[in-house]
């Protein structure tokens, strides 16, 4: 499943995780805009994210 960090600006005490089986992330100058299948997940003022990271869940290894 595809899952983000969204790092504030700020600091750690901002900072984001979204999931969602089918998300979707498209970057601009000016946004970082999540979208599902159905629509519109989350928007985020690039101003405010000091980096993104994809951290997707691994599979346990046995």
């Amino acid at each position: 499943m595809p899952r983000y960090l969204i790092a504030h600006t700020a600091g750690p005490s901002g900072n984001t995780y979204i999931d969602e089986p089918e998300l979707a992330v498209e970057l601009s100058d000016s946004w970082a805009v999540f979208t599902t299948p159905t629509g519109l997940a989350l928007a985020v003022p690039a101003q405010h994210i000091a980096y993104i990271q994809r951290d997707d869940d691994q599979p346990d290894e046995e």
